[in-house]
């Protein structure tokens, strides 16, 4: 199968490329895997999707290296570059001020300002590879609750209804399957940095957003479970777990002989 041109798998997703993955503790590489298995369901099930990749843990991408994935749905290319941010404990919330930390204020939960800080997302999408011929979209998730109850958070960070259909397909089998209030949140204008430096690039604002309140592992779990029961209908339940861990096999395989694991599916082969 050979893939458009302007396919960004051919910098981010090189086969056979060794990487070394960034230490995750293990709530949070399973978190990775459920949502891998989620993405690999839902393309190979989307029949406008004429061919799909995934790339697990592609470091060259820095910030965005836990999940790549790059499709084309009715003649258009998409690439999705994914961090996920799994919280043990979900109640902490992420709040303005972890996002875009404020001088000579000690947040309690430095860890939120390292996972979340809006700088180092825009650094590595500055200095990723683009297409002029393909969607990009760069997205932080977690299962915490960003939180824009303070007022000084709704005058740069809006909770929006995404209009790029392809990005609500994506991820529609989760918001009308899980009961958490997931929300993707976006900045309404240019960012305000300390000393006086500003975010005005219209590239990032467009295309990077955080999804708050994301399923948990758990809830992704039962989620595939039904997606895989949709497509086999006639598919022992017992044999769904033979599927997810052969899949997950070769994801930790992969990852502990520091090789990429690189899936590449056409629609018109079954």
């Amino acid at each position: 199968m050979t893939t458009p041109e302007s396919s960004l798998a051919a910098f981010y997703l090189r086969p056979n490329q060794p990487h070394k993955s960034e230490v995750t503790a293990e709530h949070g590489h399973v978190y990775q895997k459920e949502l891998f298995f989620y993405l690999c369901l839902v393309l190979n099930n989307w029949e406008e999707c004429r061919y799909w990749t995934i790339g697990f843990e592609v470091t060259d991408l820095k910030k965005f290296d836990d999940i790549v994935a790059e499709f084309e749905v009715n003649n258009e290319e998409y690439s999705f570059f994914i961090q996920t941010k799994h919280a043990a404990h979900a109640d902490k919330k992420v709040t303005r001020d972890h996002i875009i930390p404020q001088p000579g204020i000690q947040q309690k939960n430095k860890s939120q300002e390292k996972s979340f800080e809006i700088n180092q997302y825009y650094e590595a999408v500055v200095k990723s590879k683009k297409s002029p011929n393909r969607t990009s979209k760069f997205i932080v998730l977690t299962n915490s609750e960003i939180d824009l109850d303070e007022t000084q958070s709704t005058d740069i960070l809006t909770i929006v209804d995404e209009s790029n259909a392809v990005y609500c397909e994506l991820f529609r089998e989760l918001k009308d399957r899980c009961e958490r209030d997931m929300k993707v949140i976006k900045f309404a204008k240019e960012i305000p940095l300390s000393g006086g430096a500003k975010i005005t690039d219209a590239f990032f604002l467009d295309n990077f957003s955080y999804i708050s309140k994301f399923p948990s592992s758990q809830e992704l779990m039962i989620i595939n479970n039904v997606l895989l029961s949709r497509k086999y209908r006639n598919f022992p339940t017992k044999n769904f777990f033979k599927v997810r861990n052969n899949v997950f096999e070769s994801l930790s395989l992969e990852k502990d002989s520091e090789g990429k694991l690189l899936i590449s599916v056409s629609n018109s082969t079954g």
